[in-house]
């Protein structure tokens, strides 16, 4: 071997050991079919939708704008692809968004460099991160103000928002810079004004905002009924008599430059409007609108929030209302939330009133999924537990109408065992042999009453009617709060059951009586050495053997948003996370399902391991695949992920493979710069390439089957 083969070889580097990550990697499958009625849902993985805030961004640096939606119930984005006439879901997205974004998000670009920058919510008012995207690479973002600061008679001071509150950031002034409206952090009443000097002190666009005044537009609000303007005062005692969450949207609806705004109110089903009939120097509001923005179809939803986007790629800027309230227990229909109104000349037409989620599965709130072969036909179906939006928690059914190979999941019952009569307020379902003949039972968990219960259906061994009321039992669970998500096994030969707390911690039960007469025994309260911790609360849990190895793993989620695998948890118990594989570089990721969510697995897509499903508490699920499962069931292209690319002679090569292969590093004359090279599948490594001039490049690899692949790079000076 030459010594300058000799340095390559000995110049790998392998950053990643553990082979079990290779065994969990997963991908977000979309291609399961679900029906409801006689529509296909175009995107019925997307994971639902609550309380939608609204946000033009090109999430894929081509040009184009999509679409980002914070839900601010869930704290999660959902990320949109436009191709110009309509969205896709794109999930792969959105854990290039910041970690921890909570409350609200708004995308505005603050310096003008064309690119929208992301506003959100922080323990002192608000933070600001900077888009620093390279052209045509991936979403990054520097975080350049923890706090923005505004100047007041004090001098600078934080500029307080309330997490319920969402402000208005846009050009109020018509400089070129972004403004800020907010109400009072404390109280609300009326309109801060904090213009952004940044154009007039120095001629470019930053954030320099000053206090211009308290009371925006000359106006107050009082209650969700009354506005009062000029020098009157509130009717009630002359004082504000509503202190919740506010929205401000501002936007210059009546066609002139001056600004018209749009305030939405906590626990108020009416969004005020005021058009302004001063200027854009002097604004004056004197009047309130409640119809908006429609006399025949006015908005109805709880506090409403407004946000002006064109979403059917006219060209003008079409209004979408979405709820910006944190779910409450059977207030409203949930999967109607987001109101979709066309602009159609200067008026607003209602479109629908579940812009998006209509293309989803969405049952509401509180999603919670369970798989069994139900009608004993050969595949997986599906119910869905739910939580209570006005008339009682329920079962939704939907039934495989395809094969075990070919899924495609038709809504068959929206009250499955007619459940929602009984008055609970959460309902979640899990499958299990609880006898251990042969059949699955169906377990119920429920909240009813102020209390977390729990019930088996027992198989009747009929599949027309496979759970009846005429065989359930009852089970008494220790120690169990309402926020707690028991997960019921078999621990060896004895009944069991984990208990993922709100608090963190993972409690082990055994039963060591019977179903009618349990006697449970606290085995641990820190299993798996998972013990109270306020980063991890709402802890969600399921077994099952996820790599096909004969071995029982373990999976979570918690409100970390990290979902996590521990490999064989009887025994090695290797922890595994980031399971996601980027579709670039190959490398595995984090993606958050927000809070509250519920883990469960399924065969339902006819692989050789399971899947994962996850109820999200925005009312819709997440179907995630094992991409080795993938591999092992098709002959998959050799793919090689090598980056940077184009590289500079002092960086290193970064390498990954889809596979298992076997690469050697040459130049187009086809000279072998380096002995063979073994890539792991889903193993980062790194060639040092100083040694070698700058140039085109080429690593030729191979398998142990003789399949053949390739990819090119290029060392600059």
């Amino acid at each position: 071997m030459s010594n300058f083969k000799r340095i390559f070889f000995l110049t790998i580097l392998l950053l990643v050991a553990n082979n079990a990550i290779a065994q969990f990697q997963y991908h977000f499958n979309q291609e399961v079919e679900v029906v409801q009625g006689d529509k296909v849902f175009k995107m019925a993985w997307a994971g639902g939708l609550n309380a939608g805030q609204y946000n033009i961004i090109d999430l894929d640096n081509d040009g184009n704008d999509d679409l980002m939606i914070f839900d601010r119930d869930n704290n999660k984005p959902l990320t949109f692809l436009s191709n110009g006439s309509a969205y896709t879901y794109a999930p792969e997205f959105e854990h290039f968004f910041p970690e921890g974004l909570s409350s609200w998000v708004l995308l505005r670009d603050y310096n003008c460099d064309g690119k929208a920058d992301l506003f959100t919510s922080s323990i002192f008012g608000m933070s600001l991160y900077e888009n620093v995207s390279a052209p045509g690479g991936q979403l990054a973002w520097l975080l350049i103000h923890e706090t923005i600061f505004t100047e007041g008679l004090g001098g600078q001071i934080n500029l307080q928002v309330s997490s319920l509150d969402l402000p208005a950031i846009s050009d109020v002034d018509g400089d070129g810079d972004l403004d800020i409206l907010a109400f009072n952090f404390a109280i609300g009443g009326g309109v801060h004004y904090h213009q952004n000097m940044s154009i007039e002190r120095t001629g470019s666009c930053d954030i320099d905002l000053v206090k211009i005044t308290d009371r925006y537009g000359d106006f107050a609000e009082c209650t969700c009924d009354e506005y009062v303007f000029g020098s009157d005062v509130c009717s009630i005692g002359g004082r504000l008599q509503h202190s919740g969450g506010k929205s401000i949207v501002s936007y210059p609806y009546s066609g002139v430059a001056a600004q018209d705004l749009v305030i939405g109110q906590e626990t108020c089903t009416k969004a005020g409007f005021l058009q302004n009939m001063g200027t854009v120097q002097v604004p004056l509001m004197t009047s309130v609108d409640f119809s908006f923005p429609n006399t025949i179809n006015p908005n109805t939803i709880d506090y409403p929030a407004i946000f002006n986007i064109d979403v059917n790629f006219d060209g003008n800027d079409d209004i979408i209302i979405s709820n910006n309230s944190f779910v409450i227990d059977g207030i409203s229909n949930y999967a109607e939330n987001n109101w979709y109104y066309e602009k159609l000349g200067s008026s607003y037409t209602l479109v629908t009133k579940g812009f998006l989620q209509e293309e989803m599965i969405d049952v509401g709130y509180a999603a919670s999924p369970a798989l069994a072969d139900i009608d004993a036909d050969g595949d997986e179906d599906m119910l869905i537990g739910t939580g209570d939006q006005g008339a009682g928690a329920s079962l939704v059914l939907y039934q495989n109408e395809g094969d075990a190979l070919n899924p495609r999941l038709l809504e068959k019952e929206t009250d499955y065992l007619a459940l929602s009569s009984s008055g609970y307020q959460m309902i979640s379902p899990q499958f299990l042999d609880a006898n251990k003949n042969g059949r699955q039972d169906l377990i119920i968990k429920y909240v009813e009453s102020g209390q977390q219960m729990a019930s088996i259906y027992w198989h009747t061994n009929n599949p027309l009617q496979p759970y009846t009321e005429a065989n359930i039992t009852g089970i008494t669970i220790p120690q169990l709060s309402i926020h707690d998500n028991p997960y019921f096994y078999f621990s060896g030969s004895k009944f069991a059951v984990l208990i993922g707390r709100a608090t963190g911690k993972l409690s082990q039960y055994i039963n060591q009586g019977t179903l009618e007469n349990s006697q449970w025994e606290l085995i641990t309260d820190s299993f798996l050495d998972i013990g109270d911790d306020f980063r991890f609360r709402n802890l969600s849990v399921s077994i099952d053997d996820m790599d096909g190895d004969g071995k029982s793993d373990f999976i979570r989620y918690d409100d970390s948003g990290y979902l996590k695998i521990y490999d064989d948890f009887n025994g090695s118990a290797v922890l595994v996370e980031n399971i996601f594989q980027d579709i670039e570089s190959l490398l595995g990721y984090n993606s958050s399902f927000g809070k509250d969510a519920n883990v469960s697995t399924t065969m339902l897509t006819g692989s050789k391991v399971p899947s994962i499903v996850i109820g999200l508490k925005s009312g819709g699920l997440q179907l995630l695949s094992n991409v080795e499962d993938e591999q092992q069931a098709v002959d998959l292209a050799i793919k090689i992920a090598v980056f940077p690319n184009p590289l500079e002679q002092n960086d290193l090569l970064n390498m990954v493979s889809n596979q298992d292969i076997t690469v050697e590093l040459i130049d187009v004359w086809g000279h072998t710069f380096s002995d063979k090279i073994l890539l792991s599948k889903g193993v980062l490594n790194q060639l040092d390439i100083r040694a070698l001039r700058a140039g085109l490049y080429m690593l030729r690899a191979h398998t142990t089957t003789g399949r053949k692949s390739s990819a090119k790079f290029v060392i600059t000076n």
